[in-house]
């Protein structure tokens, strides 16, 4: 639908300009601005022609593909936080944002769409980010390594 691909299309125009943002006022950056710009450019331009030229069934594959990286990304996570018994200084905040966030994506996309791609999809983010949600709760935040050190130059 219509309204899916234009929040896809905002969500993605959204996540270049910080990319953009961050290498270009980093100053600790050690990355070539023009180069990512020249690969960002590249990347539009081939999506533009994925998208304009190909048939509907490769976009739907694409899709998939997406929908999987996306919710296969979280498991290294998950399984690393409950190999350390930690949250691996996973913010709860960001954990509880994401889980509502996949929910309402759940709810909007079975009252509009119906589309069982992005359903699953969703359903899965939904699940993955809950469990991260449940690690932060449980597990302890790892310490940060500024304040061991201060605590071993005090001692000292």
């Amino acid at each position: 639908p219509l309204s899916t691909y234009f929040e896809t299309v905002s969500l993605a125009v959204q996540s270049l300009l910080v990319l953009v943002l961050i290498t270009v006022l980093d100053e600790e950056s050690t990355t070539n601005a023009p180069l990512i710009m020249a690969a960002i450019l590249a990347y539009c331009g081939t999506l533009y022609a994925i998208v304009t030229l190909a048939p509907l069934w490769s976009l739907a594959a694409l899709q998939a593909t997406a929908t999987l990286s996306m919710t296969v990304a979280l498991l290294p996570q998950l399984a690393k936080n409950l190999r350390r018994r930690s949250s691996g200084g996973w913010s709860t905040i960001t954990a509880l944002l994401s889980t509502v966030g996949n929910g309402l994506r759940v709810f909007t996309t079975f009252t509009l769409t119906k589309d069982g791609l992005l359903l699953a999809g969703f359903s899965a983010g939904f699940l993955l980010n809950g469990l991260l949600l449940v690690q932060t709760l449980v597990y302890p935040q790892e310490p940060e390594a500024s304040s061991s050190t201060d605590e071993a130059a005090a001692a000292g």
